[in-house]
């Protein structure tokens, strides 16, 4: 698992174990998503991983792109400056290792820079046993900004990670290259060599 740098996984695939997520502690990594809505209102859980102890939630809220990671009940929080629009956006968050257990994270809707915070504690090994939702929540929820069985109300094509090939600090994230996520028969997730 921890020689793939390219993971693809489409909206209904069921909760994913804890020991088989892509794995981004401690790493520079990439979190992409393809997202349709039509009405401003519409948002929620894009994908989360780990629970009320610890994890990260990407969703959207009032509008907004949201990355909140929750350091063992301490929680950083970036929120993207300008409201989304509406229609088929991409929607990513980027974060930058910069020390053990440190990095910068940015913020990306349509490739233009939509934000940026400094994340100073990351876990180094590990976010729990709830597992990895995309386009839901289903467990005790990272957040408290959002409620437990929260849904993404919008269109979820696809959620695509990218991580960097190793935990040393600039070392660059894998590009996205010519792969382009594509649906699965039937399965809910691809893994991108």
């Amino acid at each position: 698992m921890r020689d793939r740098l390219d993971f693809t996984y489409l909206a209904g695939v069921p909760t994913i174990s804890g020991a088989a997520v892509p794995p981004t502690m401690n790493r520079s990594h990439a979190i992409t998503a393809r997202v349709h809505r039509t009405d401003a209102a519409q948002g929620g859980v894009i994908v989360v991983l780990g629970n009320v102890s610890g994890g990260y939630v990407l969703h959207i809220k009032d509008n907004h792109l949201v990355y909140e990671y929750n350091h063992l009940g301490t929680h950083y929080v970036l929120r993207s400056e300008g409201e989304l629009p509406l229609g088929p956006v991409e929607l990513t968050f980027e974060l930058t290792k910069t020390a053990d257990c440190q990095g910068t994270g940015r913020l990306y809707v349509d490739g233009e820079a939509a934000g940026e915070a400094l994340f100073p504690r990351l876990l180094p090994f590990f976010h729990g046993f709830a597992g990895m939702d995309v386009g839901r929540s289903i467990h005790s929820p990272v957040s408290s900004s959002y409620p437990a069985r929260h849904e993404f109300s919008g269109e979820l094509e696809y959620v695509r990670f990218r991580l960097a090939a190793s935990e040393e600090v600039g070392e660059p994230i894998a590009p996205a290259g010519d792969v382009a996520p594509r649906p699965s028969a039937g399965v809910g997730f691809e893994v991108v060599d």
